[in-house]
């Protein structure tokens, strides 16, 4: 009987190790930091900060426990409005970087695809995602792309991702400088960074707290963070972590060693010494991160591997030891106001190979995607073709060449003279919204 009940009681807590569930710690390498979550001892001589704060009620979110992720679950995350509070904009942000680590996912066959001075890579510098293991959260690439693109190739009933070997790259993923990049482009217009190197206030970011360094760095490769937490001192950057809400990032940087970003899921936990000073080895904070790092985790479908940490503890003595900075965006600080999506795409109303070029469509948001589709005037489609938003390319994914989204020399084959072609762009942008009808115009061939 005693057997019974302990085999029931297990069953019921099952389904709690799910995808976010604390991964298996793993030695860090020279890539990336993902430092094991710190062991909390005994708090006879601590004391928990008291300042209490009023919590609003959470945003609509996503579920605790999720295999597989669908469309209703990122349109379940609110766009971003001005009227917004705070707390409302850092949900927001938060719920997406979750939702990024709680996808499942297998492949058909084996993909392989190339990223430089990754983990996960063999001797010749490719990745293998392989055929028959179960994977959790996005896969580590250099595609540097958002969730709505991992859906578009994505079976949510069975957990499928269809993709393809590639020389370049796969058509999914991101890493952990471009998966924070989307997580805050949920409400932010300014970050227009390319890299852990970049995640510098000349790219529209903000170091938190009262830190000492030259602000006016374009990369990290002139003042490393190793650098700037080493000459302001341990309390003084531990100060500066306690400074951080939910929804704020975190970045390590160093020539030759050490590079990673994250974000911060809760406000810190912060526990002060009897003299005031903060305590590095009881304050922490919560993670969530994307990672070239694959962790055993164990989800309700049985065990899965998981790039990064998702939920999982990070104490100040442990950051520190890192050399993380904490850094946000201007929306989040409340420096700047959530704007509404604002796009140009600066063609008139008849459409020539000549117009297109050296044109692109500008937007204030990322462009998470834009659709194009050329039809005749029985309204067959004769020609569609997308470009996702890349967040490591220049001038960043704000920005879509208009030539290469519709390249109307290459398509003079399957188009009549003399007749007029409709031409109609749509627009996914990365705040959540879509713009259907964003251009409608026609084209002809020349």
């Amino acid at each position: 009987m005693k057997k019974t009940a302990l085999i029931l009681f297990l069953s019921l807590l099952l389904p709690l190790f799910a995808a976010c569930a604390p991964a298996l710690p793993v030695t860090e390498t020279a890539e990336e930091t993902t430092a094991p979550a710190e062991t909390v001892g005994p708090e006879e001589t601590k004391k928990e900060e008291t300042k209490e704060e009023t919590k609003e009620p959470p945003l609509p979110g996503i579920p605790a426990i999720t295999e597989t992720i669908s469309w209703a679950d990122l349109e379940a995350i609110p766009v971003a409005r001005a009227n917004m509070t705070e707390s409302q904009l850092r949900d927001i942000c938060v719920q997406y970087m979750l939702l990024q680590a709680r996808a499942v996912y297998t492949v058909e066959e084996d993909v392989i695809h190339p990223y430089s001075n990754s983990a996960l890579s063999s001797d010749d510098g490719y990745i293998t995602i392989r055929r028959g293991t179960r994977y959790g959260g996005l896969p580590y690439s250099n595609a540097a792309t958002d969730i709505a693109a991992f859906l578009d190739h994505y079976d949510s009933e069975t957990g499928i991702l269809h993709i393809r070997s590639h020389k370049s790259s796969i058509e999914v993923g991101n890493d952990c400088a471009t998966d924070l990049f989307w997580g805050w482009a949920r409400v932010n217009t300014t970050d227009t960074h390319a890299g852990t190197w970049t995640l510098v206030p000349k790219r529209g970011i903000i170091v938190i707290g009262d830190l000492e360094f030259n602000r006016e760095i374009d990369t990290y490769k002139v003042q490393s963070t190793y650098e700037i937490c080493q000459s302001n001192g341990e309390q003084r950057v531990f100060e500066a972590y306690a400074l951080m809400k939910k929804a704020d990032g975190m970045v390590t940087y160093k020539s030759g060693g050490n590079h990673h970003a994250l974000m911060i899921t809760e406000d810190p936990v912060v526990v002060r010494r009897a003299d005031g000073s903060i305590d590095p080895q009881e304050s922490y904070v919560l993670v969530v991160e994307q990672s070239s790092h694959q962790k055993s985790i164990m989800t309700a479908d049985g065990p899965a591997l998981r790039g990064g940490r998702c939920n999982d503890r990070m104490s100040f003595a442990s950051a520190f030891k890192s050399y993380y900075l904490p850094i946000t965006v201007p929306e989040l600080a409340g420096t700047k106001k959530v704007e509404a999506v604002k796009f140009e795409i600066p063609l008139g109303e008849t459409v020539t190979q000549k117009d297109l070029e050296s044109k692109y469509i500008t937007a204030n948001y990322a462009i998470s995607k834009a659709t194009v589709t050329l039809t005749d005037p029985d309204g067959t489609e004769i020609y569609r073709h997308e470009i996702r938003g890349v967040a490591k390319s220049d001038p960043g994914p704000r920005r879509i060449d208009l030539a290469a989204l519709l390249p109307l020399n290459a398509l003079r084959p399957k188009m009549t003279e003399g007749v007029a072609y409709a031409v109609r762009i749509d627009l996914r942008m990365s705040n959540g919204e879509t713009v259907e009808n964003a251009y409608r115009g026609t084209a002809a061939r020349t």
